[in-house]
């Protein structure tokens, strides 16, 4: 059976995408699996033994040499995952028997957040609504959740950094990620410093601060804030290499951002420091998960954070007190780093 699964981007949504790919992959033994995907995300799937064809759509690249390798497939199905116009756009190009999108429900999100509008207490996460697509397309027998596989280069140039710090085997590593796509969504620096400072002074742990290459500035503050030896700063992951460290910690916390995504995939137990925006999009789903957020009337404010705070200091942020989020990472750590070992 040949598939093509669609999902351009972002980060987070990709990552979520990936569990509509192992849902696949364990249903139906022998299925043939593309992807189609934006380029700065293709590292996620870099030999990735559930994709067949990785179909990478670069910045400025015109549609047809985009559709080339795609266009001499025939596909059993085409399962859109994105559902815009440039998804759209590819369907009278390709060969399949069957399509199947994704139904997002965006006005009942928008609802929500305009009104606080809910359809029986809960809106529907969109992971479930990835996994729905799936099983209406008979291939969700079974669903799974969203998986990563790191590549072994990642993995050991991540062995490698670890070696060169001096990390050993069975210390505590506690990842930070102070930064995310929009600055409203995050937490303030020296308040994730703390977090570092109190797991390296309590805790033994190590602490790597992670991030983009335009947060190198962010992850320094924070790791000169956190002022200990134990501390390294990792700007500029690619998202293999990120997949690959993820998997090697203990624990995760960050803002609402694509790199908890990832952390998660990777089975890492991750919590995630909410404001603006809401969990009932992106639900904590994994063992050791937890989410710190606080009960507003004007929460949340939009869907991705776009919207400036109309309050004289963002509450939904600043509110949240490094001792109640410590008290967090105290147990989730102990329990990862007692519970199994990392490899």
């Amino acid at each position: 059976m040949q598939i093509l699964i669609i999902r351009f981007s972002s980060l987070g949504d990709v990552v979520l995408a990936t569990a509509a790919v192992e849902t696949i992959f364990r249903n139906i033994p022998g299925a043939e699996i593309d992807f189609a995907v934006r380029e700065e995300y293709a590292d996620l799937f870099k030999g990735d033994p559930r994709i067949r064809n990785l179909f990478i759509w670069k910045k400025g690249q015109g549609q047809f040499d985009y559709l080339e390798g795609m266009r001499r497939e025939k596909y059993d199905l085409v399962l859109d995952l994105h559902r815009v116009t440039r998804s759209f756009r590819l369907y009278p190009f390709l060969r399949y028997s069957r399509l199947i999108g994704c139904e997002k429900r965006s006005l009942e999100r928008r609802l929500y957040v305009w009104f606080g509008y809910r359809r029986k207490g809960r809106l529907r996460p969109l992971l479930d609504a990835y996994l729905e697509a799936v099983e209406r397309a008979g291939l969700g027998k079974e669903k799974f959740l969203p998986r990563l596989i790191p590549n072994p280069e990642a993995r050991a140039e991540v062995e490698k950094i670890f070696n060169s710090r001096g990390i050993k085997p069975g210390e505590p590593i506690l990842a930070l990620s102070p930064g995310a796509k929009k600055e409203i969504r995050c937490w303030p620096p020296d308040r994730f410093a703390e977090l570092g400072r109190r797991a390296i002074a309590e805790l033994r742990a190590r602490v790597l601060v992670l991030g983009a290459e335009s947060e190198t500035e962010l992850i320094q503050r924070v790791i000169q804030t956190i002022g200990s030896d134990r501390a390294y700063p990792l700007p500029g992951l690619s998202l293999d290499g990120l997949s690959a460290l993820l998997s090697r910690v203990n624990l995760m916390v960050a803002n609402d951002s694509g790199p908890a995504h990832v952390g998660r995939a990777v089975g890492t137990p991750v919590g995630v420091i909410f404001g603006p925006t809401s969990p009932e999009f992106f639900p904590a789903y994994g063992a050791g998960d937890f989410i710190v957020e606080r009960e507003l009337s004007c929460r949340p404010c939009s869907l991705r954070g776009e919207r400036p705070c109309s309050r004289p200091q963002r509450e939904c942020l600043e509110a949240i007190t490094p001792e109640e989020v410590y008290n967090q990472v105290k147990t989730s750590l102990s329990i990862s780093h007692g519970g199994k070992s990392k490899e």
